[in-house]
């Protein structure tokens, strides 16, 4: 009798346990929907919203932010978890100003665009049926393109893709080392409970994708070396440190490839503190590989 009550509380807490990693994951994966139209309303820009399909049938929201002169060129921006297509305004303004076309969307369960019911992992799929999307909208290359924390997954997916993008700039990425994630982001919400611990690095390794998407994104990397590749990070990143940023730019290292480190910042920081510079830096990146 006794060992039966120990199995049914045992039981009890592995499914408890099991339940509080999945609604985390869900959480997480699922953030809270914020609008984010302020940045824009507030300025002249010129902008048209589109839609496309993802490859699971979902609808996913778009904007194609145009400049005053005809475009430079095109440069396809990829927002950060949380955030969204006009969240990520601040870091295109200036590419707008600059002359560029520029063009972003939601990814699921973000924004505008819809929610899926699971949690599995589509950013590269996703950013791919975008990039298809602007081919049939008649959107021509030459191509450049911008990811941002989370972001910079689809970006290099999509770089290592199309030949006819010329150039990427990767803020406070890639995420590499996901386990070191994990714990961060368990540490963060005060999970203790071991169990619910190893049931949610089981889950997002496995059902959501992230060991493969991790494999995937050393991958592309591997084979992006010799292509122009501008790596931003922030010295004091505690949510993804700067050794994943290293750990990719030691992969593409070329003369065609730059990195540049800000002491004093933190995760999606750098903008914000060092405006002017930024600016520059991500403009002559795009101006030079574009040959402007």
């Amino acid at each position: 009798m006794v060992i039966i009550i120990v199995a049914f509380c045992l039981l009890i807490f592995i499914t408890y346990s099991l339940m509080e990693a999945y609604y985390l994951v869900h959480s997480l994966s699922h953030p809270a929907i914020r609008k984010h139209l302020i940045g824009i309303n507030n300025t002249l820009v010129s902008n048209k919203k589109f839609d496309f399909k993802s490859n699971t049938g979902l609808k996913l929201k778009a904007i194609e932010y145009l400049p005053a002169l005809m475009p430079r060129g095109t440069i396809i921006a990829f927002h950060y978890l949380g955030g969204s297509k006009e969240s990520i305004f601040p870091y295109l303004e200036f590419l707008i100003a600059g002359g560029y076309r520029v063009i972003s969307f939601d990814f699921p369960n973000h924004g505008e665009s819809d929610s899926q019911v699971t949690t599995k992992f589509t950013l590269d799929k996703d950013a791919f049926m975008l990039m298809e999307k602007i081919k049939e909208m008649g959107i021509g290359g030459p191509y450049g393109v911008m990811g941002l924390s989370m972001g910079a997954t689809a970006a290099l997916a999509v770089y290592e893709g199309y030949p006819e993008i010329k150039g990427a700039v990767i803020d406070s990425g890639p995420l590499i080392y996901v386990r070191e994630y994990f714990d961060y982001v368990l540490n963060i919400k005060g999970i203790k409970n071991p169990l619910c611990r190893f049931f949610f690095k089981v889950l997002y390794l496995h059902l959501v994708g992230f060991k493969s998407m991790s494999e995937n994104t050393l991958k592309s990397l591997k084979k992006l070396k010799g292509r122009p590749i501008f790596f931003i990070q922030a010295e004091k990143d505690t949510t993804i440190p700067i050794r994943n940023a290293l750990k990719a730019f030691q992969l593409v290292k070329s003369d065609k490839a730059m990195f540049w480190s800000v002491p004093k910042s933190r995760h999606l920081t750098i903008l914000s503190q060092n405006s002017k510079e930024y600016k520059k830096r991500v403009l002559d990146f795009f101006d030079d590989v574009f040959c402007i």
